[in-house]
């Protein structure tokens, strides 16, 4: 019988709970077994399943019900013919998608739907639909094996986060997942995951080796606040304070014991996953009152899955105690390493290279259980360390002692943080002090170095080049945007070819401390580091499409303190010239400033770097730029604004939508179009502008312009400057509003002619500038 068209829209969470306690393996056992049974098996016909912006038409063929997991039948495999659609909601997510998969809309047909929920999807089926003994539709098992591969690994008792999290904790949410196989752009995964803030998701396999999936386009449900519009994160609990006992043997060994202040967020949890290193080994975790907790840590995992008894109800407060240790800390040679990955390992060179010089720290972030990387949290700090090396942390250094050879330091965070490392090495320790910035100490690998120079150009006086940098570019960074949030920083090298920031501590890159390029670049980057303690630290961004807050913010303070402490524009401009050829040069192929890191796909890997830091850091200049007094050569509206923004925010999170509205504010009009087309945007304009000169009865100069605006929307406009220039009568400039094909413009009579025009000078907006004759 042809059953009508159904619409099953999911309303209520009913149904039967889970019966009994959840056991991590059986459930990862039961999950990797998953099975089509004959005994629950449905006809299908022209049945529609909507789901947030999806739907999912089965237009014919077979159902089967999976096998229970924890008790609960979770999953359902369809065989036949059918229909995704998928329409986002925002535009920014639309032309994502049309990137990754070359379509507006998604409208794919497949021939197999497993669906995994902890919704009412099951529910919403029987009440449409017959299920009885049936035939095995043919290959239904190998697809839910196919399926089963992106979400569950049997051999490392490891499976999706968010889908363990609900059924370990026997959760009625709306938690579904949908994978489907299509022709055109392979298997895809269609979630809404309760769990994360923006829940809806598009996924497809990445490109490349593995078998991880990327996200193709994310937002939060229809029904939700927008993005920029905050809500509490959907978190099970929150970790309000850590009380961490450190040692780090002479041997390097590391072993802690964490004390964890837990506060439920929500009702009926049980298993909570923490993040912690892999190669951390847990020895035991136990409550507060010193009984032990049932925990589960997966092989080659970082995450660490803790069952709490009893079960914690919402407001609860609890104290967690983990104790692990592992190899977080090694002791090689950067120098032999080089050069065995230059491919230049012969043996009788590689006998003569210095040894065990460097100590890699192999993870900076989950050295600790964390529940969230982006969670903060009160630190109390203690660690054991071998007094012949020097030790950083962050923190209010509150207590220190030497005890034989085992040097013991307390630090003490006065405010909750999110981001939070150390440094350890035979490290020389420089301080400095001056009258106009916190006191700045400096940790340098100087006995490395030294057999370093053997082999590379060395700089002289290393240290003193970088705390030079370091000095100048606090003293700048608080001149321009006001106080830090730190009382004291520590400036430490780390033996790789990145920097990093936490509070009141930078970690820097080893080759900054070895040489100093003429480009500029280190200064940069020894500045850029710093500025997070303003952009990233002082003001931290809320949510993941507001990094640029961050990272474009520093870098553009960065090149800002190189362009002043040099006392060189050209090295600013030619660095903003490096960056305008590369972003053009890649414009059709990434994404815009809002993705995030997720604007670095399997297909532009590269893309976070080009897109977030710089083309962060070219949307800051257009602003300086746009803001600037040309009259009395002022930037003091564009200073105002930051320092406003910093002062606004300081000490909380932002986003792109608040930034917006403190350049409303400072600028005098609406700055929306600016914001949608730059940071939301991808489109880079191409300007050929032309200019005509003639004399006037009255004496007059009289100029015109003509700016044809190529490669962008209708709708694209923006203020351009023209430089006229008066040779040794000196120089004017005016702004021109640019919008659509074409643009002519009069300019008022001028007493003088021009020797020269010059349209958008000091690189004023990303562009592509051609000049042509007037037509």
């Amino acid at each position: 019988m042809l059953l009508p068209q159904i619409l099953l829209l999911g309303a209520s969470l009913v149904g039967t709970p889970f019966q009994g306690v959840a056991n991590y393996d059986s459930v990862i056992r039961e999950l990797s077994d998953l099975r089509p049974l004959t005994a629950r098996t449905a006809q299908v016909t022209n049945l529609v399943l909507r789901r947030d912006v999806a739907e999912f038409r089965l237009e014919d063929g077979t159902l089967h019900v999976l096998s229970a997991v924890a008790g609960r039948s979770v999953g359902v495999i369809f065989i036949g013919r059918g229909t995704a659609i998928l329409n986002p909601s925002i535009r920014v997510e639309r032309e994502h998608l049309n990137r990754l998969l070359d379509v507006q809309q998604l409208d794919a047909a497949f021939t197999s739907l497993l669906l995994l929920f902890a919704d009412t999807t099951l529910h919403e089926l029987e009440r449409h639909l017959v299920f009885e003994e049936g035939a095995l539709a043919k290959d239904a098992g190998k697809r839910v094996r196919d399926a089963l591969e992106q979400m569950v690994d049997p051999k490392k008792r490891s499976a999706d986060v968010s889908i363990l999290t609900a059924l370990l904790n026997q959760h009625e949410n709306d938690l579904f997942y949908a994978r489907f196989e299509t022709h055109d752009h392979g298997p895809l995964v269609f979630r809404i995951d309760p769990y994360q803030p923006e829940s809806v998701g598009l996924f497809r396999r990445a490109k490349g080796p593995g078998n991880h999936l990327e996200v193709v386009v994310q937002s939060r449900r229809q029904h939700e606040k927008p993005i920029e519009q905050t809500d509490p994160p959907p978190d099970l609990v929150s970790v309000t304070r850590y009380r961490i006992d450190n040692t780090i043997a002479n041997n390097l060994s590391y072993s802690a014991r964490a004390e964890m202040a837990i506060e439920s967020l929500q009702d009926d949890v049980r298993w909570i996953p923490f993040l912690l290193f892999s190669d951390l080994k847990v020895d035991s975790v136990y409550d507060g009152a010193g009984a032990a907790l049932l925990y589960a840590r997966p092989a080659e995992s970082p995450w660490l899955w803790v069952r709490f008894e009893p079960v914690l109800k919402q407001a609860e407060a609890r104290l967690v105690h983990v104790v692990y240790g592992g190899a977080l800390i090694e002791r090689r040679s950067l120098v032999r390493e080089m050069f065995e990955a230059a491919r230049r390992s012969v043996t009788q060179r590689l006998a003569t290279l210095p040894q065990d010089q460097w100590f890699f720290i192999r993870s900076t972030s989950t050295w600790f259980p964390r529940y969230g990387t982006r969670a903060e949290a009160y630190l109390d700090l203690t660690f054991h360390t071998p007094s012949k090396l020097l030790f950083s942390s962050v923190g209010d250094l509150v207590e220190r002692r030497v005890d034989g050879d085992v040097r013991t330091t307390r630090w003490v965070t006065r405010r909750p943080e999110s981001h939070a490392s150390f440094n350890i090495g035979d490290f020389a320790e420089f301080k400095v002090t001056d009258e106009r910035i916190p006191p700045v100490t400096v940790h340098m690998a100087l006995n490395a170095h030294r057999e370093l120079d053997a082999y590379f150009l060395a700089q002289k006086d290393p240290q003193e080049q970088v705390a030079t940098d370091i000095v100048n570019s606090l003293a700048f960074f608080t001149d321009l945007f006001g106080k830090p949030v730190f009382d004291s920083f520590y400036a430490t090298e780390i033996p790789y070819s990145h920097g990093q920031a936490f509070p009141g501590m930078i970690h820097l890159a080893w080759s900054t401390f070895q040489w100093t390029t003429d480009e500029g670049y280190d200064e940069m980057f020894r500045a850029h580091e710093m500025a997070h303690q303003w952009w990233g630290i002082g003001v931290d961004p809320l949510t993941y499409r507001d990094a640029w807050l961050s990272e474009g913010f520093s870098e553009f303070s960065g090149l800002w303190y190189m362009q002043v402490i040099l006392r060189d524009n050209l090295k600013y401009f030619e660095q903003l010239e490096r960056w305008r050829k590369e972003l053009i040069k890649r414009r059709d192929d990434v994404g815009p400033i809002w993705l995030g890191p997720r604007v670095a796909t399997s297909d532009a890997p590269w893309a976070y770097n080009l897109v977030v830091y710089q083309k962060g850091a070219w949307v800051v200049h257009m602003i300086r730029n746009l803001m600037l007094d040309f009259g009395r050569s002022s930037e003091e509206a564009f200073r105002n604004m930051l320092r406003d923004f910093y002062e606004t925010y300081r000490g909380r999170r932002a986003t792109t939508g608040d930034l917006q509205r403190i350049v409303e504010r400072h600028i005098g009009q609406p700055m929306d179009w600016f914001f949608e087309q730059w940071v939301r945007g991808t489109e880079i304009p191409v300007y050929e502008w032309a200019s005509t000169t003639e004399r006037s009865a009255e004496g007059k100069w009289l100029v015109r312009l003509r700016i044809r605006q190529r490669r962008v929307s209708p709708e694209f406009q923006m203020y351009v400057p023209v430089r006229l220039d008066f040779g040794a009568q000196g120089t004017a400039f005016i702004r021109v509003f640019v919008s659509g094909e074409e643009t002519q413009v009069e300019l008022p009579p001028l007493d003088l002619e021009p020797t020269a025009i010059v349209f958008n000078p000091l690189e004023s907006v990303l562009a592509e500038v051609k000049q042509s004759k007037w037509d």
